[in-house]
């Protein structure tokens, strides 16, 4: 953004030189933008929302289903009642209230760390405490 407004101070491009330079990019973004979009949309919910694994029964819409694959932008579901698979966009799932009837066991997080020797009894049960 700078390199433009140095280029307009001095004289080098003028806003018709800058708008014909610029006017392919602003068409790609028209074209591509929605399809940037999904992807990240995709990305997300498969990387960060992560609701369901493969092989999950899950509840969407109100139709039991089975997770056949999962894929960046898509994902296919097997219908228990029709015998179909079905293919939602990720876009869409992230916006929908989707169950999980297989939730994995409780995991949990480990911390390790050290204490010296020389700590006190009541200090080691006070932060054993504090962490649980």
């Amino acid at each position: 953004m700078m390199i433009v407004i140095w280029l307009l101070a001095t004289n080098i491009f003028n806003t018709s030189k800058l708008a014909l330079l610029f006017s392919p990019f602003l068409a790609s973004t028209f074209i591509f933008g929605n399809s940037c979009k999904n992807v990240f949309e995709g990305l997300i919910f498969t990387f960060g929302m992560h609701p369901f694994d493969v092989g999950d029964r899950v509840i969407v819409d109100g139709m039991q289903m089975k997770v056949r694959m999962m894929n960046f932008l898509t994902t296919v579901f097997f219908k228990y009642d029709t015998q179909e698979e079905v293919i939602y966009p990720n876009s869409v799932l992230a916006s929908k209230s989707i169950s999980n009837l297989d939730i994995v066991p409780d995991q949990g997080d480990s911390l390790d760390f050290a204490i010296d020797v020389e700590t006190p009894l009541e200090d080691i049960v006070d932060i054993e405490n504090k962490i649980k």
